[in-house]
């Protein structure tokens, strides 16, 4: 994770509408594309990015493979505001994909135990699910490692 800090200057905004098709919600996406020490920066955030051209700002991401440095979160030192999102509400989601896994495992082995089937049921329901729970897993990781991006730029212009 990178830290910049300097002053705003070449500020454009724009929004980015997802969504809305039958029976879906709309979200609405505000964009903040700037120069910080001379580099280009886009901000992406669901809430209202507070910032204008003159600003001082310190901001946390990475470098993306264009150049174009991508902030995760950032604090307008001009105007006393910390924006983006601090990740935690994805790390406990995240934590709740990874161990699900457990619980469906433990209802494979218990429920056919339960109703006194002796028949190796449990063992069956098991070997069927546990393919499965790695979906959960997948998508448990993969979302814990970009919340921890996302804490880790929340801390670091904290």
């Amino acid at each position: 994770m990178q830290t910049l800090k300097g002053t705003v200057t070449n500020l454009n905004r724009s929004t980015h509408v997802s969504g809305g098709g039958r029976d879906s919600s709309v979200v609405t996406t505000n964009v903040a594309v700037f120069e910080l020490l001379g580099q280009s920066i886009t901000l992406r955030d669901r809430s209202s990015i507070i910032i204008n051209d003159g600003d001082e700002m310190m901001i946390a991401g990475e470098r993306g493979k264009d150049g174009i440095f991508k902030a995760y979160a950032y604090r307008n030192i001009t105007r006393g505001i910390h924006g983006g999102s601090s990740g935690m509400a994805a790390i406990i989601l995240a934590i709740a994909f990874l161990i699900s896994p457990i619980f469906l495992c433990c209802c494979a082995i218990a429920i056919p135990l339960l109703m006194r089937d002796n028949s190796g049921s449990s063992i069956t329901a098991l070997l069927c699910i546990l393919p499965l729970s790695l979906i959960p897993v997948a998508g448990g990781g993969i979302l814990l490692y970009f919340a921890i991006k996302q804490r880790q730029a929340w801390t670091a212009v904290k």
